[in-house]
């Protein structure tokens, strides 16, 4: 799913490829990110603390399922109290991202959608842009994001839990 979301619905001959984009929004974990604008520091801040207290509860919410898949209890609560470690002392900074990908389905087989209806904007709400936030307009540019955040990658993928192993 990562892939295909990664890559965009272009390609998807349900959907009319002229209202397709992806993007990628990329939060903080913790409240270390920094900015110039005092607003914008602010809202980091409170984004990274909301998600890193979030984590922390999340992985604490797997265990039961986990536990039925083989592991065991005591496992899962060394690492859970390791994760809280790496979170509290931050000494690499994380971030979460979220993939999103969309676009419009077409009118029947091979026909471009319907527009739509022209929407004004709302000048009472005008937030600041957020820093990491992507929108991407053409496969190109998704594919290019992708190579770029894993030419890096050196490690492989985790092996399943002995119950979901075949």
């Amino acid at each position: 799913m990562i892939d295909t979301l990664s890559g965009g619905l272009w390609d998807d001959e349900l959907l009319d490829p002229a209202t397709c984009q992806a993007a990628d929004l990329i939060l903080p974990v913790g409240a270390w990110v920094n900015d110039a604008d005092p607003g914008q520091n602010q809202r980091l801040k409170f984004i990274g603390t909301l998600m890193q207290h979030d984590f922390k509860n999340a992985h604490r919410a797997t265990h039961p399922p986990l536990t039925k898949a083989g592991l065991t209890l005591e496992t899962l609560t060394a690492w859970s109290d390791l994760a809280d470690k790496e979170m509290t002392v931050m000494e690499k900074p994380m971030w979460f991202r979220f993939i999103y990908a969309w676009g419009r389905r077409r009118a029947k087989p091979g026909a471009s959608t319907p527009p739509l209806p022209a929407k004004a904007p709302n000048p009472d709400y005008a937030p600041p842009p957020y820093p990491y936030f992507t929108v991407f307009d053409t496969p190109e540019q998704t594919r290019a994001s992708f190579e770029l955040r894993n030419k890096s990658k050196t490690f492989r993928a985790p092996p399943l839990p002995p119950a979901l192993q075949h």
